[in-house]
């Protein structure tokens, strides 16, 4: 896989951002009246044509969202305990009482 120069990567992450943000700007003013006459004094003559009148009279190409509906799943995830089961201590483990041992020597 080839790594893509640090300043490239800079260059296209900039550009993706400034077309997202156009874009949003773009369905913002088509959504407000008042925002796109802030931007164009023009805004609301009959001649004027600007990319939010192309989106609002349905100009613009946009994908057609559909509904997808998932009869099954398509990956059965198992979840398992990784522990090992707990082993019962033995009974003489609870006769002697704790920290005390036989003395050494």
């Amino acid at each position: 896989m080839a790594v893509m120069h640090p300043a490239r990567q800079l260059i296209g992450r900039f550009l993706a951002t400034g077309l997202l943000a156009a874009h949003l700007l773009v369905i913002a003013m088509a959504m407000s009246p008042a925002l796109h006459h802030w931007l164009h004094g023009d805004a609301d003559e009959s001649d004027h044509h600007c990319a939010v009148t192309a989106m609002i009279d349905g100009q613009l190409d946009r994908p057609d969202i559909q509904c997808v509906q998932i009869e099954r799943p398509l990956v059965v995830l198992e979840i398992r305990d990784a522990s090992p089961p707990a082993q019962p201590l033995p009974a003489f483990a609870h006769a002697s009482p704790g920290g005390r041992a036989p003395p050494v020597g």
